[in-house]
């Protein structure tokens, strides 16, 4: 076996178990040492026959084959929740108050005394009546109502900004090409 037709065959991809000779020993350890890599990087990963265990494989039989890529999407809003109630009520109380007044009287009084030198001569023996009324204040107490202050109820409405922080998943597509190398292509948005 020549070196030409070795090294074709390995550019070929053909795997063999059996060392490869060349006849030139530093080509034989070199191509020993290329087999060695390769077997250890196999230790580390899955053959490629072996790297879709956990999704069932089918072998199509249509000419035309799709498979859906999709990603989730972190949708963020908002909802109002009820919190904490805010009751106004106005009840009556009563309290006991005291304000002073005073309050003014008026009696007549008869008395008799003796002429004077300015009703002299005024008519006497005619018929005369003179009234004068007495008179007197009472308490007169009423309520009135006087606003104080208006208590009002409102919302104020202020906005703050949260953060959102969570995971999402998407699909990727890994294409096996015959070479055994894997293309990983995107979803585009």
């Amino acid at each position: 076996m020549s070196y030409a037709t070795n090294v074709t065959n390995l550019n070929a991809g053909t795997r063999s178990d059996a060392p490869v000779r060349t006849g030139n020993p530093f080509f034989d350890m070199l191509f020993s040492m290329q087999k060695a890599s390769q077997q250890a990087l196999t230790v580390y990963g899955a053959p490629a026959e072996k790297r879709f265990t956990d999704t069932a494989s089918q072998q199509s039989t249509n000419a035309v084959e799709v498979m859906s890529v999709g990603e989730e999407v972190l949708n963020v809003g908002a909802r109002t929740v009820q919190g904490n109630t805010v009751r106004l009520r106005r009840v009556v109380v009563e309290t006991p108050v005291e304000k002073q007044v005073s309050l003014r009287e008026e009696k007549v009084i008869v008395e008799r005394r003796k002429p004077t030198a300015a009703s002299q001569g005024q008519d006497v023996l005619t018929e005369k009546a003179v009234e004068m009324n007495d008179s007197f204040e009472v308490v007169d107490a009423w309520k009135s109502v006087h606003l104080l202050e208006e208590v009002v109820l409102r919302k104020e409405v202020t906005e703050r900004t949260e953060t959102v922080r969570d995971t999402v998943r998407r699909d990727e597509v890994q294409v096996e090409q015959p070479t055994g190398k894997a293309l990983v292509r995107h979803a585009k948005a």
